[in-house]
């Protein structure tokens, strides 16, 4: 990391403000910026927020010691943001040059507001796991860690809780890493709190997640009566069986209030249909709801292959029912090669399936007008 004196800086700063459209140096653990007229001490005037920025480049440049770059719209102006550490007495300070690139976007008329919006979500998506969709660690580290005094002074105390999943590397290599995220992603939902007011949800580690209340002037024995009910709302749910998985008919889900009340929370896959069953003579209510669960899947799936067979008796009627809806034509073919290779050029649609169960019926071929004794199912491959 380099080092500057107050003296070097300011020569630095003045060459790239006639580079860049803005310059600043700020204080990383604070978010401050640095005022150059004096000694570059920080200010009271920050980053335009109360603290650091939610996506803080200087905070990610410093904890990697390397350039980092982020999109930043102000002002209804979008702008290419670089910031590089660097040290200044003792100091660990960050340089952030500024390059308005709106005026590149006006060039694209009707793409400038897409970019935008653009710029607006990638500033969201610094400080949220891009799996589960809470917050990530950047966001407790880089933002809520460094409000905590000043929360302190406004009287607030704040309650964390680590929430880690047992048994994940387990569940990962017994299931595979599908499943396991989908655990992940089902986490946070058990809290029922994510970005509320007075709480939220991040993950801080691979199978870790934190969850922060926040509570005001409150007395020791309140803030262990809101752990315990945090501990009993997570308590309320785990995963017994593999979340969500389109091979698994039936989920069970058992948590601490079961257990007491010799329940289990059960969930049918095909109509997604919840209840909370008796463990007794659990077995065989799964035995027979399986057997209801395969009935009802195979008549979706019949009544949906129905659906998608249209009859069709001439030529015009096949070609625009083939366009417009898609799916199987049923439709005479007067049983040659010939017939068939010319259907295809024309139209891409070949003959899928011939029924073995075809009801004998006079008709005509849809395209040749030859006789035909019974219909075949034509489809296009996609």
């Amino acid at each position: 990391m380099k080092e500057y004196t107050v003296n070097e800086l300011g020569s630095v700063l003045s060459c790239l403000n006639e580079l860049y459209d803005k310059v600043q140096v700020v204080e990383p653990a604070t978010g401050c910026l640095c005022d150059a007229e004096n000694g570059f001490a920080a200010t009271s005037c920050t980053c335009g927020n109360e603290g650091r920025c939610l996506n803080c480049v200087g905070y990610q440049a410093v904890q990697h010691n390397a350039p980092a770059f982020k999109l930043q719209s102000e002002n209804e102006q979008a702008y290419a943001v670089t910031a590089i550490p660097f040290r200044l007495e003792g100091r660990t300070l960050v340089m952030e040059t500024w390059i308005n690139i709106t005026g590149q976007a006006a060039d694209w008329g009707h793409q400038a507001d897409a970019m935008m919006r653009l710029v607006d979500q990638e500033q969201s998506n610094q400080v949220r796991d891009f799996l589960t969709g809470v917050y990530n660690r950047q966001y407790v580290e880089g933002y809520f860690a460094p409000r905590l005094p000043q929360m302190r002074k406004d009287g607030k105390t704040v309650l964390a809780v680590v929430v880690d999943v047992r048994h994940f590397k387990e569940l990962g290599a017994r299931y595979g890493a599908s499943v396991a995220d989908q655990v992940l992603c089902y986490v946070p939902n058990w809290f029922r709190c994510c970005d509320m007011t007075d709480r939220f949800v991040a993950r801080f580690h691979n199978d870790q997640f934190l969850l922060v209340s926040f509570v005001q002037g409150e007395t020791l024995e309140k803030i262990r009566r809101e752990a315990k009910d945090m501990y009993d709302e997570i308590g309320g749910s785990c995963v017994c069986g593999a979340l969500n998985n389109k091979r698994v008919p039936v989920r069970l889900a058992m948590g601490g209030r079961d257990l007491e009340n010799g329940t289990i929370e059960l969930v049918r896959r095909d109509t997604l249909e919840k209840q909370t069953v008796s463990q007794e003579g659990l077995v065989e209510r799964i035995e027979g709801l399986m057997a209801e669960i395969q009935e009802n899947i195979y008549k979706k799936a019949l009544a949906y292959r129905e659906s998608m067979i249209t009859k069709v008796d001439t030529w015009e009627e096949f070609k625009r029912v083939l366009d417009e809806k898609g799916g199987f034509l049923s439709a005479h073919w007067d049983g040659t090669v010939e017939t068939e290779v010319a259907i295809k050029e024309a139209t891409k649609a070949t003959i899928r399936c011939i029924p073995v169960d075809a009801v004998d019926e006079e008709g005509v071929c849809v395209f040749s007008g030859r006789p035909s004794h019974r219909r075949v199912l034509f489809a296009r491959s996609y």
